[in-house]
This record gives structure tokens, sequence and C-alpha cells, in this order.
């Protein structure tokens, strides 16, 4: 129980970090690994958020580090 309010706690946190950084509308947006910490419906909802803003003629920026596992 204590395990899943930590995670839920970690994606609101991650929504309200995102939000703060579209709310006044930016022409460019820079984020850093947006989608982590994130489940993957709302992974999903973030990138496809991220392509209606390029649509709208805004520029995008994400970092995504990726884990090579041999």
């Amino acid at each position: 129980m204590i395990k899943m309010l930590i995670i839920f706690h970690q994606e609101w946190k991650k929504r309200v970090m995102i939000i703060q950084g579209i709310i006044h509308d930016p022409d460019i947006l820079i984020l850093d690994e947006p989608e982590a910490g994130l489940d993957i419906n709302n992974r999903k909802k973030i990138i496809f958020y991220l392509k209606q803003l390029t649509l709208r003629g805004k520029t995008v920026f994400f970092f995504i580090a990726f884990t090579r596992w041999n």
C-alpha cells in the first residue's frame, strides 16, 4: 500500500512539473525525460501531447535516457 502511494505521488509530481512548463504556452519547450516515472498510459498521453504541440508550430526538445542491457 505504501509503495503504491509513493508511485502515485511521483506520477502526480511529474505531471505538475510538465504542466508548469507548458502553462505559459512557450514557443520552445525543453524537457528532460518527460515520461520517466510515469506508467505506460500516461507516457503515451505525454508523447501524444508533445506531438500536438509540434503540430501547432511549437518547438519541443526532450531527452530520453536509454540503458543498454548486454
